[in-house]
């Protein structure tokens, strides 16, 4: 499962283990989403052949790692304001 021989797993110390045990499974977790994201992208092109209407990929299926962001406007004036407030802040000028 790890690609360990049995000599190397009883080799390793606990810690050695959990991190390499934490590293397969994020590579699990990583495999599964492009193998979701490819069937996702295949449904849709399959999809859109037949309709006239502009489809778009999460309006298929919304995986949970895509919640949409929730994004507003700023105003420039404003924006410029707190940037030169945080630098402020912290001690850093603000000239470039």
């Amino acid at each position: 499962m790890l690609g360990l021989s049995p000599v190397e797993l009883d080799d390793l110390t606990f810690r050695q283990f959990f991190l390499k045990l934490k590293g397969f499974t994020v590579i699990q977790d990583n495999n599964t989403k492009v193998s979701l994201i490819s069937a996702r992208l295949t449904a849709g092109l399959v999809l859109s052949s037949f309709s006239e209407k502009q489809l778009h990929l999460v309006d298929l299926v919304r995986f949970p790692w895509e919640e949409p962001r929730n994004l507003h406007k700023i105003e420039p004036e404003l924006f410029n304001k707190r940037i030169a407030q945080m630098l402020k802040d912290h001690g850093r000028d603000n000239s470039i």
